[in-house]
C-alpha cells in the first residue's frame, strides 16, 4: 500500500453490511462523504459530531488511524505531543481531542451573552432563532432538551425587536418554538405590506370657479374684447382669461405607517406626542409633510362644522378623500393652549399637526433629545418642551401612556421607541 494512502480520508461504505440484511438483500448504499479535515480554530463541536457519525462503523483496532487522517498537520502534532498512541480506545482519543481543541468559556459568561442577545436590525426571526440555538448549545446539556426549548422560547419572545410582534407573542403565549416562529414569519410578511396600505398624500387644491358651458362658448376670444377683463382687470376669474388669484397648492406627502425597522427598510418611524383636543386626550402625528392639519377621529367632529370650500384632500393614488368640513378645535400640548382650524376627514390618525400649525407656532424638532419646541406667543414664557415619541400606530402598547394634563408643566423626557 502506498504510504501516502494512510493519510487519505477513508471512504466508509455500508453496502456490504446491508447486503446481508434479509429486509434489503440487494440494495446498495452510496459511500458517505468524509468530513472536512480539522484545523485548530475550527468549530470542534460541529466537526466532532460529523466525524463520530462518519467513523461509527470503523473497527476499534483501526479507529485511531482513520481519525488521524481527518486531522491536519498542526492538529496531528498537538495530538502527538500528548504521547497518546493511535491504538488507544476511541473514547480515550476523543477525550484528548476534546481537551485540546474544544475551547470552553465560563458558563456564566455564555449565559450572560444568551440573555443579552436581541434581534438585530434586518435580522429575520429565523436567523434570530438560529443564533439563540447556537448560544444555547454551549450552555445547556443536550440531554436536557425540554429545559433548552423553554429557555429558547422565553428568550425569543423577550428578544424580538418589533414591539407589535412582542406584544402579540406575549398575548398569545405560544406553547412551543414552532408556533412562535410561525407567528413571527406571518407578522414579517404582513409588515412588508403595511407601508403601502397606510400611505397618504395631502394637498390643498384651490380650484377656481369654472364658467358654465354656455358662458364658455359665448366668451370673447381675447382679453381686449372681454367685458369681465375690462371691468375687473387681471382679477377677472369667470371668463377664464386670467390665472387663479390663489395659487394652487403643491402636493405635500406624509407617510403614517412604518416598515418593521421591521426593520425591513430601517426608515425613521413617525413622530407622535400626547396632548388634548377639545379637552379630550389624543395622540398627535407631527408631520412636516402635510400642508394642513386634519382631525381623523369622528368622535371629535363637531356638528356645527363649516364646509371646506375650494379645498380637496387627495390620497396617494390620486383619488379625492371626502372631507366633512372644517372646524376650530382647542389644542393643549404641555403649556401651549390655543385654537386652530382643522379639516375633518376620515384618516387613520386621530389628529395630524401639519405645516400650517407647525409654522404658525414656530415648531422646532430636536431629533437627538426627542423633543419638539413651540414658540407660543400666548404664554409669557418664550417656549416650552414637549416629549415626542417614535411609535407605530397599529401596534398596541403593552402599557398605555397617559398624557400629562394641560395645566401640568411638561418636563424633558427620554425619547422612547414603542
Amino acid at each position: 500500500m502506498d504510504p501516502k494512502d494512510e493519510f487519505e480520508p477513508p471512504v466508509v461504505s455500508y453496502a456490504h453490511k446491508l447486503s446481508n440484511s434479509s429486509m434489503i438483500p440487494d440494495r446498495s448504499v452510496p459511500a458517505l462523504r468524509p468530513p472536512n479535515v480539522f484545523s485548530p480554530g475550527d468549530d470542534f463541536t460541529l466537526w466532532s459530531f460529523r466525524a463520530r457519525s462518519y467513523l461509527k462503523e470503523v473497527p476499534a483496532a483501526q479507529y485511531g488511524q482513520y481519525l488521524l487522517s481527518l486531522l491536519d498537520d498542526s492538529a496531528a502534532r498537538q495530538l502527538l505531543s500528548t504521547g497518546t498512541s493511535i491504538e488507544a480506545p476511541p473514547a480515550a482519543l476523543w477525550e484528548i481531542l476534546d481537551d485540546l481543541f474544544n475551547v470552553r468559556q465560563p458558563t456564566l459568561l455564555q449565559l450572560e451573552r444568551f440573555r443579552e442577545r436581541k434581534q438585530l436590525p434586518g435580522e429575520s426571526v429565523d436567523q434570530f432563532m438560529v443564533s439563540l440555538r447556537s448560544l444555547a448549545t454551549k450552555i445547556y446539556a443536550p440531554e436536557d432538551r425540554i429545559k433548552t426549548e423553554e429557555e429558547l422560547l422565553q428568550q425569543f419572545i423577550l428578544g424580538v425587536s418589533h414591539p407589535g410582534l412582542k406584544a402579540e407573542l406575549i398575548r398569545r403565549s405560544p406553547d412551543n418554538i414552532r408556533d412562535a416562529i410561525q407567528l413571527g414569519r406571518s407578522y414579517e410578511a404582513t409588515s412588508a405590506l403595511e407601508p403601502q396600505l397606510h400611505a397618504l398624500k395631502l394637498t390643498t387644491n384651490s380650484s377656481p370657479r369654472q364658467p358654465s358651458p354656455r358662458s364658455w362658448n359665448n366668451r370673447p376670444a381675447s382679453r381686449m374684447n372681454c367685458p369681465y377683463c375690462r371691468r375687473f382687470g387681471r382679477r377677472a376669474q369667470r371668463c377664464g382669461h386670467n390665472p387663479p388669484i390663489r395659487p394652487t397648492g403643491e402636493p405635500l406627502t406624509f407617510c403614517n405607517s412604518v416598515p418593521v425597522i421591521s426593520h425591513i427598510s430601517h426608515s425613521m418611524p413617525p413622530l407622535t406626542m400626547s396632548g388634548y383636543l377639545d379637552n379630550r386626550p389624543v395622540r398627535f402625528l407631527v408631520d412636516t409633510g402635510a400642508s394642513c392639519s386634519v382631525v381623523g377621529a369622528r368622535e371629535f367632529w363637531p356638528r356645527g362644522r363649516q364646509p371646506a370650500a375650494s379645498t380637496k384632500l387627495i390620497t396617494a393614488n390620486g383619488a379625492p378623500l371626502q372631507t366633512a368640513g372644517t372646524a376650530s378645535f382647542s389644542v393643549s400640548i404641555g403649556q401651549l393652549c390655543t385654537h386652530h382650524q382643522f379639516y375633518c376627514a376620515p384618516v387613520t390618525w386621530e389628529a395630524i399637526l401639519g405645516m400650517d400649525f407647525l409654522k404658525k407656532y414656530k415648531a422646532s424638532i430636536d431629533f437627538v433629545s426627542g423633543q419638539i419646541t413651540f414658540d407660543n406667543p400666548c404664554p409669557p414664557n418664550s417656549g416650552f418642551l414637549s416629549s415626542v415619541q417614535h411609535s407605530n400606530h397599529w401596534a398596541q402598547p403593552l402599557v398605555d401612556c397617559s398624557p400629562a394634563p394641560p395645566e401640568a408643566k411638561v418636563t424633558k423626557q427620554t425619547l422612547t421607541m414603542r
